[in-house]
C-alpha cells in the first residue's frame, strides 16, 4: 500500500515538473534557445514518466541493448535542456541597447504616443504608427487574441493579469517584418471614468 502511495505522489509530482516546463514553453521567452532547452527536457521527462508507468504495471523492455537506448535517449535530451539553459545564464545573458522607447495606448490598443526612440526601434513613424493599433503595427499576430483578452479583463474587473505592472521579454514586429526579441514594462493610467491609457516602455534584448 505505502508502495503505490508513494507511486502516486511521485507521478503527481512528475505531472507538476510537466506543466511547468510546458508553461515556461509557452510564455516566459520566446528566444529559440529558450525553447530548444525547455522541449529538450520536457522530451526526456515524458519519456522518464512513460518509463516509471510502465514499471509499474510490470512492463519491461527485457532486451539489454533496448534498456541502453533507453538510457541513452534520457541522459541526452537531459543533457542537451541543461547544457542550453547553462549557456543562456551563463553566456547569453540578456542586455538593453540604446534606445528605450515609450509608447502609450488607448483601451482599444489605439496608439496614443509614439516616441523618437520607437522609431529607431521599430521603423515606423510616428505619423505611421499614431492612430493605428498595436496589431496593425508592432504586435505579432499570434498574441492579438490574449493581449484583447487581457485588456478586457482588467476593463471589467481591474485584474492586472501576467503583463500590467510587470516586466516582461516578448518578440515585436518592426516595419520591415522582422521580430525582434525585446523587454516590455506596462503601466496603467486612469485619466477618467472609463477611460485607460497603458504605457509601455520597452528595450530590445540581445545577446552578449
Amino acid at each position: 500500500m505505502i508502495a503505490i502511495v508513494a507511486w502516486f505522489v511521485g507521478i503527481g509530482l512528475h505531472g507538476i515538473a510537466m506543466l511547468y516546463i510546458v508553461r515556461e514553453l509557452r510564455w516566459k521567452f520566446r528566444f529559440r534557445a529558450w525553447q530548444e532547452a525547455w522541449g529538450s527536457l520536457l522530451i526526456a521527462t515524458a519519456f522518464i514518466g512513460l518509463r516509471r508507468i510502465l514499471a509499474f504495471f510490470h512492463v519491461t523492455i527485457g532486451i539489454d541493448w533496448l534498456s541502453a537506448i533507453d538510457a541513452i535517449f534520457v541522459s541526452f535530451f537531459l543533457a542537451v535542456g541543461f547544457r542550453k539553459l547553462s549557456r543562456i545564464f551563463h553566456q547569453e545573458l540578456p542586455t538593453f541597447t540604446t534606445p528605450t522607447a515609450k509608447i502609450v495606448i488607448d483601451s482599444n490598443s489605439v496608439i496614443l504616443e509614439w516616441c523618437v526612440n520607437a522609431t529607431a526601434l521599430f521603423g515606423f513613424t510616428s505619423a505611421e504608427a499614431i492612430g493605428k493599433t498595436l496589431m496593425q503595427t508592432i504586435m505579432p499576430s499570434r498574441d492579438w487574441e490574449a493581449h484583447r483578452a487581457a485588456i478586457e479583463k482588467f476593463l471589467t474587473s481591474g485584474e492586472p493579469g501576467r503583463v500590467l505592472y510587470r516586466t516582461f521579454a516578448t518578440n515585436a514586429c518592426c516595419k520591415d517584418g522582422q521580430e525582434i526579441a525585446v523587454e516590455i514594462t506596462v503601466v496603467s493610467e486612469f485619466i477618467t471614468h472609463g477611460d485607460v491609457r497603458f504605457h509601455g516602455i520597452i528595450s530590445r534584448l540581445v545577446t552578449i
